[in-house]
């Protein structure tokens, strides 16, 4: 067995206590000076000896193999010194130990003092700058590799695997200079073709690389990007700490970096799979989202966020997890960006998000405050029951016919952690006084109607313009078609509106913010049209005119209250 070491659990200073196992990709969000960098900071801490920084109580490593295996292991991949004398020094570019000093420390102790260079790796920013530097030229024959270059120069098929995904980000190759002298340099480029009487030490192959740019002297992203690949695919860490790992990239980038990270590593000696933990500090949605497109089954989002000196731990569980990532319109949305925000507002769909995210931008309130939909109310729950989960403080908004669906409505108050039981009694009231107070329109006007636009129709087509009347025709044949023209005014006076102002009022104690105007359009009904045509034209409008002061607080209140 290879021996390992890894990041086993962690206990906030909020009390909230964490597991993790040895192959997970543990990926941290929350929003700024939350403490994400801190995290990173402190894995190879816990791990070494249990120290962790403010942000955890306490911490602990988990390791797996024996101390055998760790001789083996430590025999294979350094050069011992005075090999079969004890004790044997162990010496690489990762860390010294001695057999002696190994072996005490793995079956005596639950810290790992001078151990924890062979198996645990912060990449920070210079570091992954620095790492497209040359390495130092070395008999490979004669020597282990101390550099992931030199893992490069003597494995093809290694050398192969980097190349791909660099050329996948980037649309050139990444090449080892093997007869640089003393150095070994990576160039950027389309690799030169060779003559069938070349290989990759003629000199004439080696102008024509010589003539293209250096890794070195490229820029800060392609220059990290190669870096984290050379860590992941030649390093032999069992736990890998990076920082911000998307800095430097642009969002193509990044997620061809996602992919490569979950995609797993393999052995630099015998290419065989190697299994590692990855923790990861992100602000970036496309990484998030091409890790769990590459490897669900791995990721374990933790998202901190602080309030005076606490950090308040939350984790996204792999059930909320594969219910949000299996939901096709949920995963290619913009929600699960709403967990590096302070707050987020779901929505029924794009129009409502970009008005409503304009009056607050309008009104100064959309500070960090992501406006997301979930593709129609019916899915709201889906959202608000996934960002509760990750601790994101979260409201959303429904028009006033969520009401019409008792299993729509009771899933969406319940998702936000509402008892039924609190507002059953005057949704019944609310539901059965609507629809037999208001009078629903016969089948005979419907067809009238239709038959109308059918009949005063020309060409060999419907127009856009017939169509929509021919729809809105349709739903006004509902009572809760008029209740969304006219919002709560159309409702019965006495009981049925004293139960729902009671039933507003319990929805907006955890966060559901019924629009009692009726619906969207109706906060500037001049306008005409639905949808998004009607969206794009209020968004023509003055969103400070006195036209929308009922917007305008309806926006501020639903803002203030998402928690």
């Amino acid at each position: 067995m290879i021996p390992r070491l890894y990041l086993q659990s962690l206990t906030g200073n909020d009390g909230t206590t964490l597991e993790f196992g040895p192959n997970d990709i543990i990926v941290v969000v929350g929003p700024n000076n939350a403490g994400k960098s801190e995290f990173i900071r402190g894995v190879g801490g816990i791990i070494a000896n249990g120290l962790h920084p403010p942000l955890f109580v306490k911490g602990r490593g988990g390791r797996q193999g024996t101390s055998d295996d760790l001789l083996n292991w430590l025999s294979r991949i350094s050069d011992p010194d005075h090999p079969g004398k004890d004790p044997i020094r162990y010496l690489s570019a990762w860390g010294d130990t001695n057999s002696m000093h190994a072996r005490h420390t793995w079956d005596d102790r639950t810290t790992y003092p001078g151990l924890i260079g062979f198996f645990v790796k912060q990449l920070t920013t210079e570091q992954r700058l620095q790492g497209a530097n040359p390495a130092n030229n070395i008999p490979l024959t004669r020597e282990r590799p101390q550099d992931p270059i030199h893992h490069m120069m003597r494995d093809d098929r290694l050398a192969a695997r980097i190349n791909g995904w660099f050329r996948q980000a980037f649309d050139c190759d990444l090449i080892v200079h093997r007869n640089a002298g003393s150095e070994v340099p990576l160039y950027t480029g389309n690799d030169p073709p060779r003559l069938p009487t070349e290989d990759r030490v003629s000199v004439s192959y080696l102008r024509s690389l010589e003539a293209l740019p250096r890794l070195e002297q490229q820029g800060d992203g392609m220059r990290s990007f190669a870096s984290i690949l050379l860590a992941t695919n030649c390093g032999y860490w069992s736990s890998l700490a990076i920082d911000e790992p998307e800095a430097f990239l642009h969002p193509p980038q990044i997620r061809v970096l996602a992919r490569a990270l979950a995609n797993g590593a393999t052995d630099p000696v015998d290419g065989t799979p190697l299994e590692r933990q990855l923790a990861l500090a992100t602000h970036s949605g496309d990484l998030l989202r091409g890790l769990l497109d590459a490897a669900p089954k791995r990721v374990r989002v933790v998202r901190i966020r602080r309030e005076a000196n606490t950090n308040y731990l939350a984790e996204l569980s792999s059930s909320d997890l594969d219910r949000l990532w299996s939901d096709p319109l949920l995963r290619h949305s913009n929600l699960l960006d709403a967990v590096f925000h302070e707050k987020a507002i779901i929505c029924e769909g794009d129009p409502d998000c970009r008005f409503y995210s304009a009056v607050a931008a309008a009104i100064g309130t959309d500070r960090d405050v992501l406006f997301g939909h979930c593709g129609g109310k019916h899915r709201l729950h889906v959202g608000v029951a996934a960002l509760r989960a990750l601790a994101v403080p979260v409201a959303a908004i429904a028009d006033i016919d969520v009401l019409n669906d008792e299993q729509v409505f009771k899933r969406l108050y319940e998702a936000f952690g509402g008892s039924w039981d609190t507002v059953s009694a005057s949704w019944r009231i609310v539901k059965s006084q609507v629809e037999a107070g208001v009078p629903q329109r016969s089948l005979s006007e419907v067809f009238g109607e239709i038959r109308g636009v059918l009949e005063a129709a020309t060409g060999s087509y419907l127009t856009m313009k017939d169509r929509n009347r021919i729809a809105e025709s349709l739903r006004a044949s509902s009572p809760w078609a008029s209740i969304k023209k006219a919002g709560k005014a159309a409702i019965p006076r006495g009981h049925a509106t004293a139960a729902f102002e009671s039933l507003t009022r319990e929805c907006r104690s955890v966060g559901l913010y019924i629009v009692e105007v009726g619906e969207l359009e109706q906060f500037l009904p001049s306008i005409g049209n639905h949808g998004p045509e009607w969206c794009i034209e209020a968004l023509s409008q003055d969103l400070a005119s006195p036209a929308l002061n009922s917007a305008r607080e309806f926006v501020r209140s639903v803002v203030s209250g998402a928690a």
